[in-house]
């Protein structure tokens, strides 16, 4: 436990230092004071309101910080236990790898304001696994907690699949009986059926009580990121879908948004062939070894099965159980010692150095999407503070009485200019933007929580049909003079030429 908790802080720290004391808030974000409420309860993740009322809606990044890597930390702990990792190399390489993969920079850089909530989701979900394998009837407490990291951030229950298959290949290569590994087989299915059913439930009951007593709907239909797509493909795309997941689990686990991807995919390449062929190497039985093979075919579905119910949607948010897999090959290279054949312990000294290589470059690269946020943030502050000129010069303009609207896309418009030296650190989810503010419900999130300045913005529904007006199209486009000017009662700032189309759809659901 020591040696997890320090390490995972040090790797933490090393990758993420930077941005638990920069502001740095863009995209998601940007609502530094939780309000989306409606909109998690909507998509599945109702017990998030429930857990800031305690952390609290403000999002602090050194505090969320200090509770992500001792959710994190903890997880390890289990799972090193839960695998049988034993020696302390192993140990913080696994720390090393977690900490600074792909999940834990889009968090930091971007979503910092759930970093803690997805880690405390991971933690319950390794936890069902823990209950479920320690006690006898423990796989009805695991369904519980099950259920607690399901309705926080449902792609974590990738995790609970992902070691349950770990355990799964050690149990088969390591001579546990055929009956035991069947009882663990079913006390985890039993945990997952009970926990999935729990959680549906609840979730259901939690939408009614929330339309009954606010007044307003909190359907998903039609969200992205909803499990209201479960189903969409249909019966005959489900062959479609399958392959697609195993494609899709492949890309991130080969072939990852990173810096210098061309040299990750050798070196994971490398690092995967060299655990399997030490893992097939343990056995001779071949029926255990048909078995484990089938277990390996199942890793990827097993670690990736949200990309069939999200209906193909897949992002580094998501990926964490896919970056869990390290876990297993830290499990393999543990069962040899100093004392095997030469040639074994080089191939496995390789597979140690490849696992360093890859959370050094990981390192380099959070530090690298940190940094591009602050600037986006400096940037974004200038080119606020110049569009409130433009508004504040109409006459006629009450500032948070004038309804405002907005046509074009900041992000399209004639300052946008990509920071040379930075192509690369605009992969990963949430990185790839020049300024902080994304889609268009950032603009209130930012006047309102960053700026702090009172603004009437008109709602995106709304504000479309202003895109057609002769007077509208007759505009100059932000920066230019007459960017901004009332077309009636309203002020409308066109911030880009092409107005054909707004910034991409977030929710729609009232911060109010």
């Amino acid at each position: 436990m020591r040696t997890a908790l320090l390490w995972t802080f040090v790797f933490s720290f090393i990758a993420h230092g930077y941005r638990w004391f920069n502001a740095g808030f863009s995209h998601d974000s940007l609502a530094v004071l939780q309000h989306g409420n409606l909109w998690q309860v909507s998509i599945g993740r109702f017990l998030v309101p429930f857990y800031l009322m305690f952390r609290g809606k403000i999002a602090i990044p050194w505090l969320i910080a200090i509770l992500s890597v001792a959710f994190l930390s903890l997880s390890i702990v289990l799972i090193v236990k839960l695998l049988g990792i034993k020696r302390q190399l192993h140990i913080v390489l696994l720390c090393g790898v977690l900490s600074t993969c792909p999940t834990l920079i889009a968090l930091h850089s971007t979503y910092i304001q759930w970093a803690d909530i997805h880690m405390l989701s991971l933690l319950f979900s390794v936890i069902s696994v823990w209950l479920a394998e320690r006690y006898k009837r423990g796989w009805i407490a695991a369904g519980v907690t099950f259920a607690i990291s399901l309705a926080l951030y449902q792609s974590y229950s990738q995790a609970a699949v992902t070691l349950v298959l770990l355990m799964l290949i050690k149990g088969l290569l390591t001579g546990e009986t055929y009956k035991s590994l069947a009882k663990r087989i079913g006390r985890s299915a039993g945990f997952m059926a009970l926990g999935g059913t729990l959680y549906l439930i609840i979730w259901k009951v939690v939408k009614s009580f929330t339309t009954l007593l606010t007044g307003l709907s909190v359907d998903s239909t039609g969200s992205y990121n909803s499990l209201s797509r479960i189903g969409e493909a249909g019966i005959a795309g489900l062959p479609s879908q399958v392959w697609n997941t195993y494609l899709s689990f492949l890309e991130k686990a080969f072939y990852p948004n990173m810096l210098n991807y061309k040299i990750v995919f050798p070196v994971a390449l490398f690092v995967v062939v060299t655990a399997v062929v030490l893992m097939l190497r343990k056995s001779s039985d071949w029926r255990r070894l048909l078995f484990t093979v089938l277990a390996l075919l199942l890793l990827p579905l097993g670690a990736n099965f949200v990309f069939i119910l999200t209906n193909g949607m897949m992002h580094e948010l998501m990926i964490f159980p896919v970056v869990l897999l390290s876990a297993g090959v830290l499990m393999v290279l543990d069962w040899y010692k100093e004392d095997v054949p030469g040639v074994i312990n080089t191939f496995k000294i390789a597979a140690v150095a490849g696992l360093c290589f890859l959370t050094f470059n990981n390192t380099v690269y959070a530090n690298q999407c940190h940094v591009k946020k602050v600037l986006e943030e400096q940037a974004t502050l200038s080119v606020m503070t110049r569009l409130l000129y433009h508004i504040e010069s109409v006459d006629g303009y009450e500032p948070g009485q004038t309804p405002i609207v907005l046509v074009g896309d900041l992000n399209r418009s004639s300052i946008k200019q990509d920071r040379i030296g930075y192509e690369t650190v605009k992969t990963v989810v949430g990185t790839g933007n020049n300024f902080s503010i994304t889609y268009f419900e950032s603009f209130h999130d930012y006047f309102r929580y960053i700026l702090a300045y009172p603004v009437n913005f008109v709602f995106r529904d709304e504000s479309l049909r202003f895109n057609k007006m002769p007077e509208v199209l007759e505009m100059p486009s932000f920066p230019h003079p007459g960017c901004a000017k009332m077309v009636g009662d309203t002020l409308v700032v066109r911030l880009s030429e092409d107005i054909s189309r707004q910034s991409v759809k977030e929710h729609d659901l009232n911060p109010e």
